[in-house]
C-alpha cells in the first residue's frame, strides 16, 4: 500500500467536496477473455454514472432522452 493515500475512498465525501479527479492504476489480466470481463464491467459503472447524472439533471424528460441519442451517436461514430 502507498503511504499517505487512503486504502478505502469514500465516493460520497468527494463528491460533497467536488472534487471528482482519482487517480486509478489497473493491472490488467493477459488473457483476452479476463480483459473482455473487466471491459463489461468498466461499461457497466459508466452506464450507472450517467443514469445517475441524468436522475439528478433538471430538465424535462425529452431533453434527456435526446442527450442519450446524442452520446449514442457519438458512440457508434468512434
Amino acid at each position: 500500500m502507498i503511504k499517505d493515500r487512503p486504502s478505502v475512498i469514500d465516493f460520497n465525501s468527494i463528491k460533497e467536496k467536488g472534487d471528482l479527479n482519482t487517480e486509478v492504476i489497473a493491472h490488467l489480466p493477459e488473457s483476452q477473455e479476463k480483459r473482455s470481463e473487466i471491459n463489461k464491467i468498466i461499461s457497466k459503472i459508466h452506464a450507472h454514472y450517467i443514469e445517475q447524472y441524468l436522475k439528478e439533471m433538471n430538465c424535462p424528460i425529452e431533453q434527456k432522452l435526446r442527450l442519450i441519442d446524442k452520446i449514442a451517436e457519438m458512440i457508434s461514430i468512434s
